[in-house]
């Protein structure tokens, strides 16, 4: 049955930290390096200056050694180079014009402003996919019911984790920790939800709250 097999992607997972695998992740790190260089003067800038134009990386241990990595740091620089406009500095760095873009999430901003994360269709058909390779190997099978109890918010495991879970095909009941402990509760046994995401301490306050609740 396919419900038996061992990976979510059975042709795609089992070639794994192989030779064939790389040799594809190479092939699309180039052709996405080609399209930064082409159209976005922001990369083709940084490329230049690192000695790490597209005809030069010939490997991904080229790409590793010679291509910086924009941390969080030079983001943030970026957007004060901006003038504060995170959708302006969105813009220079995507792959794709910004009017791709039907989703917008972002950091907490707890150590300054919010970085934004773009998501266009594609990404998120690429997040369904990933988060389904992983759910797979956990247990999460199409039927399932699984409770979404971290905060609705715009972080990644927010809203958007909601759009990526539903790749394995499973039904995601969007409740949110803003509900409360009674309400997740509720919702969990109403709906009867057989699987739960959420942060560890809550999870374990859920565990000591339903039987004071349900019994």
């Amino acid at each position: 049955m396919a419900f038996e097999r061992k990976y979510w992607n059975m042709e795609a997972e089992m070639l794994l930290n192989t030779p064939q695998v790389r040799e594809v992740q190479f092939a699309k790190l180039k052709k996405l390096m080609e399209r930064l260089y082409n159209t976005k003067p922001f990369w083709k800038e940084r490329m230049d200056k690192a000695g790490a134009t597209p005809e030069k990386i010939k490997s991904l241990d080229d790409f590793s050694r010679s291509m910086p990595i924009m941390d969080k740091a030079q983001r943030r620089q970026l957007i004060l180079d901006c003038g504060g406009d995170t959708i302006k500095m969105a813009d220079m760095t995507m792959a794709v014009p910004i009017d791709q873009v039907t989703l917008m999430a972002a950091t907490s901003g707890t150590t300054g402003d919010p970085t934004p994360y773009p998501n266009t269709r594609n990404d998120i058909a690429l997040y369904q996919e990933l988060f389904a390779r992983i759910a797979w190997r956990m247990g999460v099978r199409p039927g399932n019911r699984i409770a979404h109890a971290f905060g609705l918010s715009m972080w990644l495991a927010g809203v958007p984790y909601v759009h990526y879970m539903q790749g394995v095909g499973a039904c995601v009941l969007p409740v949110g920790a803003e509900g409360g402990t009674e309400r997740l509760l509720q919702f969990i046994k109403q709906l009867k939800a057989d699987m739960l995401v959420g942060t560890p301490s809550l999870v374990e306050h859920l565990i000591e709250k339903a039987p004071k609740l349900f019994g």
